[in-house]
């Protein structure tokens, strides 16, 4: 079996508020899709955002935008 693009364990461990972090992820999803060419080959853009988020590589918070 191979192991997750998402990491589902950190999904389920999170405490802070998913209305916020799933607001990053499509964020940060929509600025992948600005340069595709930075993400690996067979790398599925939202996978990858949502990995980014959960595993703290790209940092969020509430605020004017």
């Amino acid at each position: 079996m191979t192991e997750s693009v998402i990491p589902l364990n950190k999904m389920v461990d999170y405490n802070g508020n998913f209305y916020e972090m799933t607001n990053a992820m499509v964020k940060r999803a929509d600025a992948l899709t600005k340069h595709p060419e930075n993400l690996k080959e067979d790398v599925k853009i939202c996978s990858e955002a949502i990995r980014e988020i959960l595993d703290g590589e790209v940092e969020f918070s509430l605020g004017d935008e």
